[in-house]
């Protein structure tokens, strides 16, 4: 066996000489490498020494039990290639049966994940749908009201209704005020066309009424004897 190599002594008396001295950690870092490595040396040789020694006492046992060391050494390596191959295997079904875990809750937070914007979104058509049977059931009772408004000919309170913000549709405000002007429009030129249609049925009916009374007065002139031209005079 080769001989032990202890650490050299003054290493351990100069890292004592400059344990306190700030500006000494340079120097006091190599010393404690040095050492360290040292005593790695020191560990190596006495393994080193007890293989050897090991190997000396092996190589002088008689062959019958050399043999039978060499059966107990080869059936312990076996043992513990197949303990080892054991833990692998273990390890293995461990590591899969962990992935198939995670696998199966990813699956199940993703299910969870749809069933809940289905969910969502469900509940949206579902607001969607009653906002517009409200908008449909508004609109259905306006036009009503304008029509009765329309039967009453209460022309103001059709104007009155057309002006709210949801006589216009789609349109909202502006669409309201538009359908307003436009009717409002439409109601004053049918009002100035009514009025004029008025005066001219009122100048016929004078022009005929007129018409008629000449006609009386020649009737009448005739039958009482007068001449032509006295019925024309007349």
């Amino acid at each position: 066996p080769r001989a032990r190599t202890p650490p050299p002594r003054h290493i351990d008396h100069q890292l004592a000489a400059i344990k306190h001295d700030p500006h000494a950690a340079p120097r006091r870092l190599q010393l404690q490498i040095e050492q360290r490595a040292l005593r790695v040396v020191e560990a190596q040789a006495a393994f080193r020494a007890k293989v050897e020694a090991k190997g000396l006492e092996i190589a002088g046992l008689p062959d019958r039990t050399y043999r039978k060391f060499l059966r107990f050494n080869i059936r312990q390596r076996e043992d513990m290639v197949r303990k080892e191959d054991k833990e692998r295997a273990q390890r293995a079904s461990q590591r899969v049966a962990a992935v198939k875990a995670l696998r199966s809750e990813m699956g199940e937070r993703a299910g969870a994940a749809r069933e809940a914007r289905a969910a969502a979104v469900r509940g949206v058509e579902k607001a969607h749908a009653r906002l517009a049977r409200e908008a449909n059931k508004a609109a259905d009772d306006m036009r009503a009201r304008r029509m009765e408004a329309l039967k009453a000919n209460d022309f103001e309170a059709y104007q009155e209704m057309l002006r709210e913000p949801g006589a216009g549709g789609a349109g909202g405000m502006a669409g309201s005020e538009a359908r307003y002007e436009a009717v409002s429009k439409f109601l004053a030129d049918t009002e100035e066309y009514i009025h004029r249609l008025a005066g001219k049925v009122a100048s016929v009916k004078l022009s005929q009424e007129a018409a008629d009374a000449a006609a009386a007065a020649m009737l009448e002139a005739r039958a009482t004897g007068a001449s032509e031209e006295e019925v024309n005079a007349a």
